[in-house]
């Protein structure tokens, strides 16, 4: 099977960092916008300009993350990172386990909160959304169509698909649709898209944001030059 690790960067939200472990039948994929952009370990697809027309940039991201099947045609099974998480090492152990776990989707527990309503407060509290009633009113729209929030939640920032299979590929869409029409937070959707579709998914109970062999968070690159100015500031008030 052809693997992939791929990350979609809309241009200067973050640093990529080089895979800290190159193994070799495996290959890393920055789509991008930005012309420019090299880094060391990481080929560089440019987003094709309908997209970039037709899209604004958080949408263009979504787009590629969430409908590989669009993208990579040439490979059987990705894994989706974002563009703030380093892939470490044993990337190669972590697609043999997913393939002979038999499942189709691989996804990472959320560290902190198992439902969407936990996460819509979490939202609203920490003001990460531009609408709290369109936040509600989508939570409402899933419950009104069966949705119990009984699947959990994950954090979507790694993402683990045999993105060809018919029924992923049938579930990617509907999270899609679903965005579309969102308040913007694709956590918020993928519970209820996993819960109409039944995928054949695994949840690993580990995360980015405790040590593991896979994967290291960085924080965005805006949160990096805030903390700079912060402590540049402090710094010369003492």
């Amino acid at each position: 099977m052809n693997k992939v690790v791929y990350t979609v960067l809309m241009g200067d939200y973050d640093f990529i960092f080089p895979p800290a472990e190159i193994e070799g039948d495996i290959d890393y994929i920055v789509f991008t916008n930005r012309k420019d952009f090299k880094v060391k370990g990481w080929v560089t697809r440019e987003i094709d300009c309908s997209i970039i027309n037709t899209f604004e940039p958080i949408k263009a991201n979504r787009h590629i993350k969430m409908l590989p099947h669009k993208y990579l045609q040439d490979y059987d099974v990705s894994i989706y990172v974002d563009s703030n998480i380093r892939v470490m090492k044993r990337i190669k152990d972590l697609f043999e386990d997913f393939l002979a776990s038999g499942k189709d989707v691989g996804l990472l527990k959320h560290p902190l909160r198992n439902s969407v309503y936990e996460e819509i407060d979490a939202c609203i509290m920490l003001g990460k959304v531009r609408s709290k009633d369109k936040l509600l009113q989508e939570y409402e729209r899933y419950l009104e169509a069966g949705f119990k929030d009984s699947a959990g939640l994950t954090e979507n920032n790694v993402i683990i698909r045999k993105h060809h299979q018919k029924d992923v590929i049938e579930a990617m869409n509907l999270w899609w649709d679903c965005f579309e029409m969102s308040a913007g937070r694709d956590q918020i959707s993928l519970p209820y898209v996993r819960e109409k579709c039944t995928l054949n998914e695994y949840v690993y109970p580990f995360n980015t944001r405790v040590e593991n062999h896979h994967f290291k968070v960085y924080p965005h690159k805006k949160t990096i030059g805030l903390l700079i100015w912060v402590h540049t500031f402090m710094q010369k008030a003492q």
